[in-house]
């Protein structure tokens, strides 16, 4: 499941949210981590943005990551964004516990993947919108989210 742990390279700090797939032996678990709601009332455009670091296993590992979206306290979800395996890494596969220690191994560094940015706008006007990162286990890697901005 989801917890916090000490990585290196983050803009912000040294911790970031952490999805432990790596020794995970429940393939097809899907664990999930919720944001406070936030106010979309007002706004012409909204986004999402975050920073992830995620190398995968070996070529065929599928880990994924989904983001959703809420305005009705969490009865229903849309997601906004699905990506797994080799579309989020940030770096070459590691066959060994993957922990980011410095800013290269996050998006947007360098050569790696982009930082993705997700588009609000469908839920402008919304007065509590929740936003949840639903992580499935493929028996990959680990995955690290920091910095969330809702613009």
């Amino acid at each position: 499941s989801w917890a916090l742990a000490t990585v290196g390279g983050g803009s912000t700090g040294s911790r970031a949210a952490w999805m432990h797939f790596f020794g995970y032996n429940q393939n097809g678990a899907i664990d999930r981590l919720t944001a406070p709601p936030v106010d979309l009332t007002g706004l012409g455009s909204a986004s999402l943005q975050f920073r992830h670091a995620y190398r995968p296993l070996n070529s065929s590992t599928n880990d994924s990551l989904r983001i959703k979206v809420s305005v009705d306290c969490g009865q229903s979800w849309t997601t906004v964004l699905a990506v797994s395996g080799n579309a989020m890494a940030t770096g070459a596969a590691l066959t060994s516990h993957f922990v980011p220690a410095a800013t290269s191994e996050w998006c947007g560094s360098g050569s790696n993947a982009f930082c993705f940015n997700v588009s609000l706008n469908n839920f402008i006007g919304q007065h509590q919108v929740w936003v949840q990162f639903e992580a499935v286990n493929a028996n990959g890697n680990n995955l690290y989210i920091d910095d969330v901005v809702v613009t």
